[in-house]
C-alpha cells in the first residue's frame, strides 16, 4: 500500500512541476490579460458582396460575444483586391505582425496565411 501511495505522489509531483515549468516559460509571451487589448486581423481576398457580408457577420459575431471593435479588441481589415501577390504580402505582414488572431474570409486568403504559419510555432524562441 505504501509503495502505491509513493508512486501516486511522485506522479502528481511530476505533473505539478511540469505544469509550473510550462506556465513560467510562457510568461513573457502572454499578451492578453486584464486591461490588454486583443489585436485581430481580418484578411479578405477580394471585394464581393458575399465576402463583405461574411466579414460583417464575423465582426458582428465578435461584438455579440463581447469583442466589439475599439472596446476589448482592435480589428484591422486587409483586402488584397484579388491580387495574389498583394494577398501573399499582406499574409506575411499579418503573420509576422503583432496580431493575436488572424481571420480569413476565403480559401485563397486562408491558404496564403497557412503557408506562412507552417514554419511558425509559438513555442520557438
Amino acid at each position: 500500500m505504501w509503495f502505491a501511495f509513493k508512486r501516486l505522489a511522485l506522479g502528481i509531483t511530476l505533473i505539478l512541476l511540469t505544469s509550473a515549468v510550462l506556465l513560467f516559460s510562457d510568461l513573457g509571451r502572454r499578451t492578453s490579460g486584464p486591461g490588454s487589448v486583443l489585436k485581430i486581423a481580418i484578411l479578405q481576398h477580394a471585394s464581393s458582396p458575399v465576402l463583405d457580408d461574411g466579414i460583417t457577420g464575423m465582426i458582428q459575431g465578435l461584438a455579440e460575444h463581447g469583442f466589439a471593435d475599439g472596446a476589448a479588441v482592435t480589428i484591422q481589415r486587409f483586402n488584397a483586391e484579388a491580387d495574389m501577390a498583394v494577398g501573399n504580402a499582406i499574409a506575411t505582414q499579418v503573420v509576422n505582425g503583432e496580431y493575436d488572431i488572424v481571420l480569413t474570409s476565403s480559401t485563397p486568403s486562408m491558404q496564403a496565411v497557412d503557408v506562412r504559419t507552417m514554419s511558425y510555432s509559438p513555442f520557438t524562441t
